[in-house]
């Protein structure tokens, strides 16, 4: 049993995030999840660029890096479908619009993008509710082997 992008919309801090793109993604596996920041700064160059995330990350972004030039959003995607993200959670409090080709290309690659509002959500309620929910779901994955063996067992005694 894995944490999903799915299971995350399930609670309910997550019940406030819109999906706008990739929604055939919601399967995508959930390991843990960060700030995306300066990672498509050129200005900051390539020397945190390939290291900063990890196969099924979540992204959190208020999209600062994009602020003077809201195409940087389809790069900042392009690189986490690179690094195996499994989504964008985006606090678009900069009111950046989110162009038609960087829906497509999230979509095309099911790569789920969300819009959460400037409400009283912060990235470190979202960072520490995920952890909570990995903790939850592995300890429910260390008792899959126990319930199967007690499923077994039932059906030899019927």
């Amino acid at each position: 049993m894995h944490l999903t992008v799915h299971d995350l919309l399930e609670n309910e801090l997550f019940s406030k995030f819109k999906c706008i793109a990739g929604a055939n993604g919601l399967r995508r596996r959930v390991k843990s999840c960060g700030i995306l920041d300066d990672e498509v700064d050129w200005e900051v160059g390539d020397k945190y660029y390939s290291s900063n995330y990890f196969t099924n990350q979540l992204a959190l972004s208020s999209l600062l890096f994009a602020k003077e030039n809201h195409y940087l959003i389809l790069d900042a995607m392009k690189y986490l479908i690179g690094q195996g993200a499994c989504g964008l959670a985006i606090k678009n409090i900069f009111n950046l619009p989110i162009d038609k080709q960087v829906i497509r290309y999230a979509n095309a690659n099911k790569f789920p993008i969300f819009i959460f509002g400037k409400q009283d959500i912060f990235f470190e309620d979202i960072i520490v509710e995920v952890a909570d929910l990995l903790k939850k779901f592995e300890s429910a994955r260390g008792l899959e082997p126990l319930i199967d063996k007690a499923v077994i067992n039932a059906e030899n005694y019927d």
